[in-house]
């Protein structure tokens, strides 16, 4: 017998059952969502809150989609120190190759889903629909001013001042800019439609659609 031998595949052996031990204990976190909350922390941490690190850390390019390179090179750019391929896999749940905001914030992107929802609703663009916030088109939209108009569309408080900091993108909280509103997946308004819903109109509009069926996706 190979003394040297039988050691070396001894080690070998004890080195590939810590290997595994250490595999099994990551999926058990993974399962258990911790990296996911660690994730988000980290986020909240750096942005204020997971729609504004969606858009500022992941999904720079604008294209609603974040595939695994780009999502571990903007990890690392980070700091972040946990497992970046146990996070995807996690947050890739359909393991379709990319992930959305959908999949990163749900509760989030369901707020800016109905608010895309209610302006299609109204039957406004997103020039439009900006015009209401803002009648010159310049400068920045206060909170106050932005959940006002909110609620005009028969948008909840609550739901209203959560809209505002998924919106607002400098994370000073002094307001909402048009590049700000930009970000929201508003189809431009039609050309040559000049035609802008009054208050009433818009009221009615809201009133047509209480309790109406799901939103469109976008």
């Amino acid at each position: 017998v190979n003394f040297h031998s039988h050691k070396e595949k001894l080690k070998i052996r004890g080195c590939a059952a810590q290997v595994l031990d250490r595999r099994l204990q990551e999926q058990a976190q993974w399962v258990s969502g911790t990296p996911v909350e660690n994730f988000l922390d980290l986020l909240r941490r750096r942005f204020g809150n997971a729609v504004r690190g969606w858009r500022r850390c992941l999904d720079t390019r604008r294209r609603g989609a974040v595939y695994f390179m780009e999502f571990v090179r903007a990890l690392w750019k980070e700091g972040y120190e946990g497992n970046c391929r146990g996070l995807w896999l996690c947050l890739d749940a359909n393991q379709c190759g990319k992930i959305t905001l959908a999949e990163v914030d749900p509760p989030a992107f369901r707020d800016l889903l109905m608010l895309v929802s209610r302006i299609q609703q109204l039957n406004l663009g997103r020039r439009s629909a900006w015009d209401q916030f803002s009648k010159t088109g310049l400068g920045l939209v206060t909170k106050d001013s932005f959940v006002a108009r909110l609620l005009d569309w028969r948008i909840e408080e609550e739901v209203a001042g959560r809209l505002f900091s998924w919106v607002e993108m400098s994370g000073r909280g002094d307001g909402v800019t048009w590049e700000d509103w930009c970000l929201l997946e508003v189809p431009e308004d039609p050309p040559g439609n000049d035609h802008q819903m009054t208050d009433a109109e818009k009221r009615e509009a809201c009133r047509k659609e209480a309790g109406g069926g799901a939103p469109p996706a976008v």
